[in-house]
């Protein structure tokens, strides 16, 4: 299943999600992060690794959309870990047990 990534309403990036962990409703995968995310938002991934700052995250309204436009209840949040000389990771916590119904039948 794609998924696309936003803060409020800026592009992060895209995704094609398989499941992580099914009885916690965790999916990611791959972020194929847009110009915007390089540009204005992957300074503050990698420092928060770093030291965390936890307040500006909350701030950022991360959200996932579906591939029909639909947008994906992530209980647990969006959680994006971007370490140089890695592929940028992107989990989706505590989606409803419909999508990981969904994306086991695509697998």
């Amino acid at each position: 299943m794609r998924i696309q990534l936003f803060a409020d309403s800026t592009y992060l990036g895209d995704t094609q999600a398989k499941i992580v962990d099914a009885s916690m409703g965790v999916i990611g995968g791959k972020l194929n992060p847009s110009a915007a995310y390089i540009l204005q938002f992957q300074y503050f991934f990698r420092r928060h690794l770093q030291v965390p700052d936890w307040k500006e995250l909350e701030t950022l309204g991360l959200r996932a959309v579906g591939e029909s436009g639909e947008s994906m209840e992530a209980q647990l949040g969006v959680c994006i870990e971007d370490l140089p000389g890695f592929e940028i990771e992107v989990a989706i916590c505590g989606v409803r047990h419909k999508i990981i119904d969904i994306i086991s039948q695509n697998q």
